[in-house]
């Protein structure tokens, strides 16, 4: 790869981490699980520990469906105990009541 795409590879790169860190911080007050849409273009799916209200899981898309209600999940799971656990993680999760959180998919995420 020639220097200047190489270059223009990793600013983009830089941008996209420094985007996602503008929207964790943004949404570091939150305490649960929440779809918010910004700006009507996209929407952002936060898992938030209540303890610390660090956020631990988050997927941005232009949909908000179960499926990207469980990609955070999955994503908040994974950076918590680096696999998804199995069985009973001694883990309470809260949700507002969005169709999202109460489909078949997510709940069976949320059992597992």
């Amino acid at each position: 790869m020639p220097p200047p795409a190489k270059e223009a590879l990793l600013a983009a790169g830089r941008e996209e981490r420094e985007r996602r860190q503008d929207i964790r911080r943004s949404l570091g007050n939150r305490r649960d699980v929440r779809g918010t849409r910004l700006d009507g273009l996209v929407y952002v799916n936060a898992v938030i520990d209540c303890a610390d209200r660090e956020c631990v899981g988050l997927n941005v898309s232009q949909r908000n469906d179960a499926r990207e209600a469980a990609w955070a999940l999955e994503d908040a799971l994974i950076r918590r105990f680096g696999a998804l656990p199995k069985g009973d993680a001694n883990v309470i999760l809260r949700t507002d009541n969005a169709l999202a959180y109460a489909s078949e998919l997510y709940r069976a995420l949320a059992k597992s």
